[in-house]
């Protein structure tokens, strides 16, 4: 496949990716804020913490699912369009199809079952964990579009790819420091009982 002859303007990227990151302050700030009505606290205890890491994280599950779904729509809509830059996947997106199925119920469940603070596990850690690590080591994924993707791509991809980067990597920080917060409180939890 020869690469296509068109250079994007950086200072367009650079606006697209300052969008991305205005946007994902709002969104995550609207589940802080929400956070905050919920927690009737002022000082923010462990558990009130562990829950707002697990919504966050389920949020950008299901945020990533969504930007995933509007992929599959564009690639579904305009195949011609974008058969030049992803021969396998316009027309017929499978790929990003079941990415969003699981991202979807990944984050239900970390938002119904984990942010009502049942209790840690390991579902939402290991997935973000692994869509983290394949993506950097998978090179149609990152590496792809780090060295064409921003050179060459439809800005509206460009667009979509740095919004999934963004819902990922709050999904997997997230993830990880509510497991880890969960972890700690149930460890102090049992370390109490013992001193009883």
């Amino acid at each position: 496949m020869t690469s296509p002859t068109h250079e994007n303007d950086g200072g367009i990227i650079i606006a697209m990716t300052l969008l991305v990151v205005y946007l994902a302050t709002v969104f995550f700030g609207a589940v802080g804020l929400y956070w905050r009505a919920t927690n009737n606290t002022t000082q923010p205890s462990s558990a009130g913490l562990t829950r707002l890491s697990y919504l966050l994280s389920g949020w950008a599950n299901i945020g990533n699912a969504l930007t995933h779904v509007l992929l599959c729509i564009m690639m579904v809509g305009d195949a011609d369009r974008y058969m030049s830059f992803f021969p396998d996947e316009a027309g017929a997106p499978v790929g990003p199809a079941v990415l969003s199925i699981i991202n979807g119920l990944v984050g239900v469940y970390t938002i119904r079952t984990l942010s009502s603070l049942s209790g840690a596990s390991s579902i939402p850690l290991c997935w973000n964990g692994f869509v983290a690590l394949a993506g950097c080591l998978v090179p149609i994924v990152w590496h792809k579009f780090f060295d064409v993707g921003m050179r060459s791509w439809p800005y509206p991809v460009i667009f979509i790819w740095l919004l999934i980067y963004a819902f990922e990597s709050v999904a997997f920080f997230f993830s990880a420091a509510g497991y880890t917060l969960s972890r700690g409180s149930m460890d102090g939890e049992v370390s109490l009982k013992k001193g009883e």
